[in-house]
């Protein structure tokens, strides 16, 4: 038997990598797959991009597991519900490096929401497709841009206006003189 660490690495991905997003042990009675449970202990190990459910014992040994592509994932989840839900495409894993596109294959899974807030967040940032808040905090994290930079171009570009601050500025200032005779108003007006 392999370690799972291997099978990652056929992966071109490492528990260490930057865009690791959960990397958590799940109890066997808190996950279905297509509506089986899978036996001995299991681990979610979910990227940017993708994540693996990878069932090991003892020492890391790799029995089985998936991997699931977050591309065209539907990911569903209500504040009544006890379960993230998600259902995508994904194949079986091992030590190969190919695969045939015939191994593709729907998947739901069904994965209980813990009680622990911390650990709820990662199952979501694990499992669910990152929008554009989300991706932005990854190239934060990622160090390709830094919350400085961002904070800078959003200030400019209010300082610098648009159309809407001109619009705004002017219904204000036609607001204040009102009363004023000589009140220029705004450029549709007619006096």
């Amino acid at each position: 038997m392999t370690s799972y660490h291997r099978v990652l690495k056929v992966f071109g991905r490492s528990i260490e990598d930057k865009t690791l997003q959960c990397d958590c042990d799940i109890h066997p009675w808190e996950v279905k797959v297509n509506g089986k449970r899978w036996t001995g202990r299991l681990r979610l190990i979910g990227f940017v991009d993708l994540f693996f459910l990878i069932s090991y014992s003892g020492s890391s040994r790799f029995h089985h597991g998936i991997v699931i592509y977050k591309r065209k994932v539907k990911y569903s989840t209500t504040s009544s519900t006890v379960d993230y839900v998600v259902n995508s495409i994904g194949h079986p894993i091992g030590l190969k490096t190919q695969y045939n596109s015939s191994s593709l294959a729907q998947y739901t899974i069904k994965l209980g929401k813990p009680q622990d807030g911390l650990l709820k967040r990662k199952y979501k940032n694990a499992i669910k497709q990152h929008d554009t808040l989300d991706m932005i905090q990854d190239a934060v994290k990622l160090g390709l841009v830094s919350y400085a930079e961002i904070l800078g171009h959003g200030l400019s570009h209010i300082y610098r206006g648009g159309s809407t601050l001109d619009v705004g500025k002017g219904f204000v200032g036609g607001l204040g003189a009102s009363k004023e005779r000589r009140w220029a108003g705004l450029s549709g007006d007619k006096a």
